[in-house]
């Protein structure tokens, strides 16, 4: 059982982390003079993590 419960705060973790990540790119992105690129890219489904 606390096997189990080591691998979901594991994977929560790791979630977690990609969650940031995509934020911290999100911003750099923002930071840069493409906010609006950014944003129509985000209504086109294609946010910082699946399109850059």
């Amino acid at each position: 059982m606390f096997e189990i419960y080591r691998l979901e705060v594991a994977k929560t973790r790791q979630g977690v982390k990609r969650a940031e990540n995509s934020l911290k790119r999100a911003n750099e992105l923002l930071d840069e003079d493409g906010g609006v690129d950014l944003i129509s890219r985000c209504a086109a489904g294609y946010g910082p993590s699946k399109g850059a």
